[in-house]
């Protein structure tokens, strides 16, 4: 792997860890101001970012890129 490949990949996790930690916190601000619509949504996108990170985590690591 190229080492620019290598730094895309690291700031793109770093990104991907940032934004789930942002909207979990979202997600949590949300319920303790009861508004569940909007902590529902929060920890749906939330999940999904972290099922993005671990299906690329194992297409990198399985050799895919």
């Amino acid at each position: 792997m190229s080492q620019e490949l290598e730094i895309v990949i690291v700031v793109s996790v770093f990104l991907l860890f940032l934004l789930t930690g942002l909207f979990g916190g979202i997600g949590i601000f949300s319920i303790l101001h009861q508004k569940k619509k909007r902590a529902i949504w929060s920890f749906a996108i939330g999940f999904f970012l972290i099922i993005v990170y671990l299906l690329a985590m194992f297409i990198i690591g399985f050799g895919g890129v």
